[in-house]
């Protein structure tokens, strides 16, 4: 009530007040939690701001309040922020998020009221409103509380992730038997290669191409990615794996011959050589004339042709063919026919 002229009058608006004996409607002033004062009709206090002896204010920064706030303790932290109610509010640090508007432990230390990032997540900002970041496919992370992505580890070499957000090493997948994977941080299983034609990987988690073992002298194998030596196949005879071609047999090439899981061809009699490539033949061995003498091996163990022929005596010519030196006359006598000569070297002397 108020004293107006002598008399005594009710203040405008039914939710007002006003100090006894109060001199004029100036000091009329609505409810807290609504704002108005003297002829002013009484509102609620809008969000955001708090309502005390009629009068409106704006909650601190960072702070929001409901609707008909009465007094600045309703004033709370907004999400992403810690701090007393009606006080100061300070940033959640990166690392942490808060969802929730008002506090927990309201003043206490941060890790009340601002959480964490999970393992698996991070956060690089302040007043962080939702929850953190997920380290990406082919990444972990072990740690809570990490404000890098940097801190997201890779996984290692012969594994692959695909997912989001893992939280160990042991999230991270195995290269399956038959490929190898030589990098970090991969993100798919097509990333893990597959070990070439002629040889097979039996274990997971590659890391090298050394892995995959061949499959050996004799044996093929013309699929890729395979698992085990029994995806290696032997060679038939007349076949074999040449060195320059391991995932499939080469026929053996004229004059030569092998046996089932041969790694080599053997080259036959009168030829000299081993055949270990595919562009390899073998060597046909010097043939001496009957009338010369051979010297020297030419066969398959030699590899290569060392015969020489000699004509003997009184025969002459280059060893491989042999002509008999010229008949000297029925009253002359042969003084010489030279030994492995090319030429005629007799000498004929009458008789006396």
């Amino acid at each position: 009530m108020l004293f107006r002229s002598g008399a005594v009058a009710a203040c405008p608006d039914a939710k007002q007040r006003s100090p006894p004996q109060s001199p004029d409607v100036s000091q009329c002033r609505c409810y807290n939690g609504t704002f108005g004062i003297g002829e002013q009709a009484c509102q609620v206090c809008q969000a955001g701001r708090y309502c005390v002896l009629g009068e409106s204010k704006v909650c601190p920064h960072n702070m929001d309040s409901d609707v008909g706030s009465s007094n600045v303790g309703n004033c709370t932290c907004n999400a992403g922020y810690w701090g007393q109610n009606g006080g100061s509010c300070m940033a959640c640090p990166a690392g942490t998020y808060n969802t929730m508007q008002g506090c927990v432990v309201c003043g206490q230390k941060v890790a009340a009221d601002c959480l964490e990032c999970a393992a698996g997540t991070y956060s690089a900002v302040q007043a962080r409103t939702s929850a953190c970041d997920f380290c990406g496919a082919g990444k972990y992370l072990e740690l809570t509380g990490q404000a890098s992505e940097a801190s997201c580890r890779l996984c290692g070499a012969g594994q692959y992730q695909t997912g989001s957000g893992m939280q160990a090493p042991s999230d991270c997948s195995l290269c399956v038997a038959g490929t190898f994977q030589t990098g970090s941080g991969l993100e798919s299983p097509a990333s893990c290669a597959l070990c070439r034609p002629g040889t097979y990987q039996a274990s997971r988690g590659a890391t090298s191409a050394v892995a995959c073992t061949e499959c050996g002298p004799g044996r093929y194998q013309s699929g890729s990615g395979m698992t085990a030596q029994g995806d290696c196949k032997t060679c038939l005879g007349g076949t074999f794996t040449a060195r320059d071609r391991p995932n499939e047999c080469s026929n053996c090439p004229v004059y030569s011959s092998s046996s089932d899981g041969a790694s080599s061809c053997q080259c036959g009699t009168g030829y000299a050589g081993v055949i270990v490539f595919r562009n390899e033949t073998c060597s046909v061995c010097t043939r001496c004339d009957v009338n010369a003498d051979t010297f020297g091996v030419c066969d398959a163990q030699t590899r290569f042709d060392n015969v020489t022929c000699a004509c003997r005596v009184q025969y002459f010519g280059t060893g491989s063919q042999c002509t008999r030196c010229a008949a000297c006359d029925p009253s002359a006598t042969r003084v010489e026919c030279g030994f492995n000569t090319t030429v005629d070297s007799s000498q004929c002397s009458c008789n006396a």
